[in-house]
């Protein structure tokens, strides 16, 4: 019975720390989008997601892939977004929620809105499958 609890234990410390891991390349991966994005930076944001990535703005239509993706982030506009992320939840070792409490402020005044986004890792790199931007009430 104690051989069983040590193996349950020995197995659980290397779980325990790659789910540590993963948190800590999501939250980069969501802070290298928020960088890019306050940057302007098109080129840098696109990076972030996944060649089949999914994208709906608010009331907008889903843009479906990088390159319609890429219309969009080729010119983000004037001013800055400041985000916080309030929560990730891992669906599978390799699959997480993230979701983050955001405001923008640019010329004509600011937005506070929540975003989503669904990311996965692929070939060892975490990037970005689905992002949404919603309204609050």
């Amino acid at each position: 019975m104690i051989q069983i609890v040590v193996l349950c234990v020995a197995l659980a410390l290397p779980l325990a720390a790659q789910t540590k891991t993963s948190e800590d390349s999501v939250r980069k991966l969501i802070t290298d989008f928020a960088i890019a994005r306050n940057a302007q930076d098109g080129q840098a944001m696109l990076r972030t997601y996944a060649e089949d990535a999914r994208f709906k703005s608010f009331d907008n239509p889903v843009l479906e892939g990088r390159r319609q993706i890429a219309i969009v982030w080729a010119n983000p506009g004037a001013g800055v977004t400041e985000r916080k992320i309030t929560n990730i939840r891992f669906v599978h070792p390799y699959y997480a929620a993230v979701q983050v409490d955001s405001t923008f402020t640019g010329p004509k005044g600011s937005l506070h809105f929540m975003e989503i986004f669904e990311v996965g890792m692929q070939a060892g790199v975490w990037q970005i499958k689905v992002h949404e931007s919603h309204y609050l009430p």
